[in-house]
Formats: structure tokens, C-alpha cells, sequence
């Protein structure tokens, strides 16, 4: 819950005026705000990716990495290991203002690769 609190208060931060995501894409579209260090925008070039990219995201972002433990916003994603992009946010930051769209394309792959490598528990 601490870390959901927190992303929850980096999205008021971050995009003023707009509603904190509250849907299964929650944990994700706050976790790629916060490593863009961008507004909301980012979650519109988000909504548009393919739904396979969207998917992928959803539930990669939303592991914890612990045994038996959940995001609220997203009760159903289980297992990991949880995987951390070390330049995912740089990678993120760089195309805020660029090619967002391909930039989260990339990403989604990167995390998909690293599933096939490492399946998840």
C-alpha cells in the first residue's frame, strides 16, 4: 500500500486536475508518469499503444517483486520475479516530448523479453 500511496501522490503532483487512474492500467499509467517525470500526456500516448503493448505494461508494472503481495489497483497480478529497467525511466524522459509512443513500445518489449527469459511464479 505504501508504494501505491506514493504513486498515487506523485500523479496529483504530476498532473494536477486529473483524476488518479483507478482502473486494472492504474499502477502502470502512475509508474510510467512518475518515470517520464511528465503529466498525463503520457497516458494518452499510453491508451493508444496496441493492446498487446497495453497489456504487457498493465501487468509487468504491476508485480511487486514480493511473495503474496498486491497492488489494490490491480488485485489479479501475481507472481515475478518483478523486473527493473535500470534506464527505463531515461528512456522515457528523453522521448517526453518525442516519440513517447515508440519509446513505451520499447519498454513493452524489453519487459516481454525478459519474461520469456525469466517466466514468472
Amino acid at each position: 500500500e505504501v508504494v501505491e500511496t506514493y504513486l498515487q501522490a506523485r500523479w496529483r503532483v504530476l498532473a494536477p486536475g486529473q483524476p488518479v487512474p483507478d482502473d486494472g492500467e492504474a499502477i502502470a499509467c502512475m509508474r510510467i508518469a512518475v518515470m517520464a517525470q511528465s503529466d498525463g500526456r503520457v497516458v494518452e500516448v499510453f491508451k493508444q499503444l496496441p493492446r498487446r503493448d497495453k497489456k504487457t505494461l498493465a501487468v509487468e508494472l504491476a508485480r511487486t517483486g514480493c511473495t503474496g503481495q498486491r497492488y489494490l489497483s490491480s488485485p489479479n497480478v501475481k507472481g515475478g520475479p518483478a523486473f527493473l529497467v535500470y534506464y527505463g525511466p531515461a528512456l522515457l524522459q528523453k522521448n517526453a516530448d518525442g516519440d513517447m509512443f515508440s519509446a513505451l513500445r520499447v519498454l513493452s518489449e524489453v519487459l516481454r523479453a525478459g519474461r520469456v527469459l525469466w517466466p514468472w511464479i
